[in-house]
């Protein structure tokens, strides 16, 4: 795990309510169909996280959990203390959180209600083919393809747009077919569900490292979505 400016680690200790908990680099928050969602950008693993696990993965900052959490022990019902301390063990097993220097400056906490990028235009690399047929062009995205796709997402104010880079013209894409190669128990199909649908996409993008570009995995949830619409097109 690469450790960025001001995120130096100490040693592992035990999750308690003195501990000094950060969220770890690397990591792409966005909702999919209102779920919310980690995205690790080393690898691509999209984890979900419940609408309050993802509260609280947001305000850990790197100050004590007490101050992050602005939480009063004392006052806490004992099951209720008990269950905080089990999601934060659970986020700091997954690698969504991780011990920090108190020393360190704190990072600001995130509003999840809020898109974590602005409305913009992305140029991406997918695994996968185009093709176009009566006058229409299809995407079909499979990380497991030995071919790549030049595309385009853009916000359109509220649904995603995609467009294939074709010489001086863009082609809109009109329908779109998401292969997940890796699902247990099949070669190849069409990936169920609209999480599955993401994680699949996110899998599918040739450089990784472009996870962390503000917006692009929110436009990314967006292609998912409309991917996972009842009644798209499919081939």
């Amino acid at each position: 795990m690469t450790v960025g400016e001001g995120e130096r680690l100490r040693a592992v200790e035990p999750v308690h309510w003195g501990s000094h908990l950060v969220r770890a680099p690397g990591l792409a928050y966005t909702e999919v169909a209102g779920i919310p969602c980690l995205v690790r950008a080393s690898d691509g693993v999209v984890q979900t996280l419940t609408p309050t696990w993802a509260a609280i993965w947001a305000r850990l900052d790197g100050r004590r959990v007490t101050d992050a959490l602005n939480v009063d022990v004392q006052a806490l019902d004992p099951i209720d203390a008990r269950n905080l301390i089990e999601v934060l063990r659970r986020l700091k097993g997954r690698g969504a959180i991780c011990d920090v220097d108190p020393s360190d400056s704190p990072r600001p906490a995130e509003d999840l209600r809020s898109p974590t990028g602005s409305a913009r235009t992305v140029k991406l690399v997918l695994r996968g083919s185009t093709d176009r047929h009566h006058g229409s062009t299809g995407l079909t995205v499979d990380a497991a393809a030995a071919g790549r796709a030049s595309v385009i997402l853009a916000d359109g104010g509220g649904s995603v747009t995609i467009a294939i880079a074709r010489r001086l013209r863009k082609r809109p894409v009109d329908h779109i077919a998401v292969v997940d190669s890796t699902a247990t128990g099949a070669a190849s199909g069409a990936a169920s569900g609209t999480v599955e649908c993401f994680a699949a996409i996110v899998r599918a993008v040739d450089d990784r490292g472009a996870l962390v570009t503000p917006g692009l995995v929110d436009l990314l949830a967006g292609l998912a979505e409309r991917a996972a619409e009842p009644g798209s097109p499919r081939r």
